[in-house]
């Protein structure tokens, strides 16, 4: 989910790089933007995240993947 620390095992590296090269074959940058100016929802008024909902239905990954990816995107 996140970039571990320096001094973290190797296998917990992997994991990471494992993570994001999963969130970028699953939910391309493009396609996510694209996606976003299609929902048309104005985000700053809604609360619930109900358009981070319809991402992950849009591109079968769970609500959570969804919300990592846009934030690692600096899109939220």
């Amino acid at each position: 989910m996140y970039r571990p620390s320096s001094g973290v095992p190797s296998n917990e590296w992997q994991e990471w790089e494992a993570n994001e090269f999963a969130a970028c074959l699953l939910m391309p940058e493009r396609l996510v933007k694209e996606e976003m100016k299609k929902i048309q929802i104005d985000y700053a008024d809604d609360s619930n995240n109900s358009w981070i909902e319809q991402l992950a239905e849009k591109f079968n990954v769970s609500i959570s993947a969804m919300s990592i990816r846009i934030s690692r995107l600096g899109l939220q």
